[in-house]
């Protein structure tokens, strides 16, 4: 005796069971692929997350509090003055200075070889010209 499984998804207004894409009902086996499949996806989403979730947990713990043997994922007490304090620590307004030198370094740097070869080809026109750059 097979056992066949019809899900929530497949079920239609009219006449109860609407078969699959294939034109079959869904068995149990494929019923238990599924299922697996959407087990594994969480597990791997899971992994996935821990990272995060120990980071949030250790920004809201004391400082040494974070290295504790077996790890506390809660900490005790909550520390959120973490967050405000930070600014106190380290120099932010630096860091973004730093970047926006670096960024416009990275701009104005091709934009002034493009104007230089375009220069240099209004200099050194025709053939066997001599060039200054050469």
């Amino acid at each position: 005796m097979k056992t066949e499984v019809t899900l929530a998804s497949d079920l239609q207004t009219g006449n109860g069971k609407r078969p699959a894409k294939n034109g079959r009902r869904l068995g149990m086996a494929s019923v238990v692929q599924v299922i697996i499949k959407y087990i594994v996806i969480t597990a791997i989403s899971v992994a996935f997350l821990l990272p995060f979730l120990w980071l949030l947990s250790s920004s809201l713990k004391s400082s040494g509090q974070e290295f504790i043997l077996p790890p506390q994922w809660w900490p005790k007490p909550f520390k959120w003055a973490n967050f405000p304090d930070v600014f106190s620590y380290i120099p932010f307004a630096r860091f973004y200075l730093n970047t926006v030198i670096v960024q416009s370094a990275q701009w104005l740097v091709p934009f002034y070889q493009v104007w230089w070869s375009r220069m240099d080809s209004r200099v050194c026109s025709g053939r066997g010209a001599n060039c200054f750059l050469t």
